[in-house]
């Protein structure tokens, strides 16, 4: 039942009983005439049990316990009504506690292993164009609601220490996909979401160290990037505005800010020159065992 209806009609919430024990069996609602709703229960043949009683009994009676006004809570008062007759020993045919969904459905244990057993292994195509067309359509315009710290919560725990190797192939996707493509400058508004996500971030000093290592490696592999960031930056126009933050930023500086960017530099030059010697030695030694054979 619509949600919309509910706004701006009252819902009857109804129990149907047997006409032969006189037993209430069902509790259900609707904004239609309750006649209406119980004659569309009889002719429809679902494979439920509410459905197989209906289609059993043809006739059952009815009885109005409740009228919920328009935009009324609906669902609490079917809930109530449901949980109610059950406490009194009613063996009701709702599957569910009430409300919409399959919200309280108790399913058994043989029949998940059922279900699982037929999707298992089963590799779904993809979606034709029209299929695509028709959800983009339906969703378009639409605006997720926000995800609250709880549950952004949970997503990061879920997340936490699992690792999703890429096969080959999937790498050769990526990277096709990737070559060629330029990126183009972020917008002032993108600069400044970036910007406010990082502020008050602390990074540990073997994050730091991490990212010192990926940087190195980036630009040994790949040597032609030193150059396309040099150039970058030759072409780059700062204006004021650019300029001032700058300027502001570094009179903002703690002391203990100035300390750990000078530990970082440091630290940056004892491993360039422990690199430098490392490669000096390595080469000496090789010209030593050439001149000693040749000696030999």
């Amino acid at each position: 039942m619509s949600d919309q209806r509910c706004l701006t009609k009252p819902t009857s919430i109804y129990i149907c009983c047997d006409p032969v024990t006189h037993e209430p069996r069902y509790v259900g609602k609707t904004v239609r005439k309750v006649e209406h709703r119980i004659r569309n229960h009889v002719s429809r043949s679902f494979n439920t049990h509410a459905s197989r009683w209906f289609n059993k009994v043809k006739n059952p009676y009815y009885f109005v316990v409740e009228i919920v006004p328009p935009g009324g809570d609906w669902i609490e008062a079917e809930q109530f009504w449901i949980a109610y007759m059950k406490s009194l020993g009613a063996r009701l045919t709702n599957m569910t506690v009430g409300g919409e969904g399959l919200t309280g459905r108790d399913m058994p244990e043989e029949v998940r292993e059922k279900i699982g057993a037929a999707n298992r292994g089963q590799k779904r195509g993809p979606l034709s164009p029209e299929t695509c067309a028709k959800m983009s359509e339906s969703r378009r315009g639409k605006k997720r609601p926000p995800r609250s710290p709880e549950t952004i919560e949970k997503m990061r725990l879920a997340q936490l220490g699992k690792k999703r190797p890429r096969t080959a192939e999937h790498q050769a996707k990526l990277t096709a996909l990737q070559t060629g493509r330029k990126k183009g400058p972020n917008s002032k508004e993108h600069n400044e979401k970036i910007s406010k996500a990082n502020k008050g971030q602390v990074r540990t000093e073997e994050a730091r160290l991490n990212m010192s290592i990926g940087q190195s490696l980036s630009y040994k592999l790949n040597p032609s990037r030193s150059e396309l960031v040099i150039e970058r930056n030759k072409s780059r126009v700062w204006d004021e505005e650019a300029r001032e933050k700058n300027r502001q930023a570094s009179l903002n500086r703690t002391d203990e800010a100035r300390e750990n960017m000078s530990k970082g530099q440091k630290a940056r030059f004892a491993r360039e020159k422990a690199e430098k010697e490392q490669l000096f030695l390595g080469q000496f030694s090789e010209e030593t065992d050439i001149e000693w054979c040749e000696n030999e």
